[in-house]
């Protein structure tokens, strides 16, 4: 696989990140706007199964985005052979110095770009769960609101 192959996937891998980000949030988005309108008053055993299909959807673009995550090791794994064979170009060592430089918040401790993205991504998607699952079962709802009175 070429350099020129390797950097137009890591492009579309982001593309792709961003795509799966706004659907996982998407799902979050409904189920929330399902609690406020039809759910909150629902009983435990429907408020359940309501947020298993939440958790089975969001649990396939998880299983997804940690597939992506394992291939994009893999592309990046490649640069780095090229690179130790001097065939690199700017946009090749650009790519592999998201892997290797980024934040120094200690003596010889780096914190790269994807490894913040990575760990962003995924304190994200558990933070969003944690509080799907604070909503569902804890929070004190309003009451219904009334669809007909909203503009």
């Amino acid at each position: 696989m070429s350099e020129g192959e390797v950097v137009e996937i890591l492009v579309e891998q982001t593309s792709i990140l961003l795509a799966g980000v706004g659907v996982f949030f998407t799902v979050i988005s409904v189920y929330l706007a399902g609690l406020n309108y039809f759910l909150a008053e629902e009983s435990p055993l429907t408020k359940t199964l309501a947020l298993l299909f939440a958790t089975i959807a969001l649990g396939m673009i998880v299983i997804i985005m940690y597939g992506a995550q394992a291939q994009h090791a893999g592309l990046i794994e490649r640069l780095i052979e090229l690179q130790s064979e001097g065939e690199l170009t700017a946009a090749g060592r650009a790519a592999v110095g998201n892997y290797t430089s980024g934040i120094h918040y200690a003596p010889g401790r780096v914190l790269t770009i994807d490894e913040a993205v990575v760990y962003i991504t995924w304190a994200s998607a558990a933070l969003a769960y944690v509080g799907l699952v604070y909503l569902t079962y804890f929070y004190k709802w309003r009451g219904r609101a009334n669809l007909r009175d909203m503009p």
